[in-house]
């Protein structure tokens, strides 16, 4: 299993913007910079993130990011699935070409309960954990 470079820079800049402790929003370039991250991407991302409710998303005199809500109520589940989406099983991937479905396949059940424990783990996590 692999992170995209996308949850990364989401991490990353989440990290950067909760470094900064802004009272106000902060300009993505300012947050891109301080991590060295690309401004184009990472606005790509944060856009994910706005819509994920972890982020708002401020345009005109004031514009740029700051958190939805308190970064010790962000956990890196909610920042993953903002970013990939649900963390579940492709059973496409797995359905057997003789009919067989993947929810019955040992492998399959493995890879659900591998995926429980990685859910569980992230959601243990905030964001104020790693600042």
């Amino acid at each position: 299993m692999r992170l995209s470079k996308g949850t990364i820079y989401a991490v990353n800049g989440l990290m950067a913007l909760a470094g900064m402790k802004a009272t106000g929003p902060v300009q993505l370039k300012e947050i891109a910079n301080s991590r060295g991250l690309p401004a184009n991407y990472l606005a790509k991302i944060f856009g994910q993130l706005a819509r994920g409710k972890i982020l708002r998303s401020y345009r005109g005199a004031r514009r740029g990011f700051m958190f939805a809500r308190p970064i010790q109520q962000i956990t890196l589940l909610d920042v993953y699935e903002a970013v990939e989406g649900p963390m579940e099983a492709s059973d496409s991937v797995l359905d057997s070409k003789k009919g067989g479905k993947a929810t019955e396949s040992k492998f399959f059940k493995r890879w659900e309960k591998a995926l429980k424990a990685i859910s569980k783990e992230l959601a243990g996590v905030t964001l104020k954990d790693l600042v």
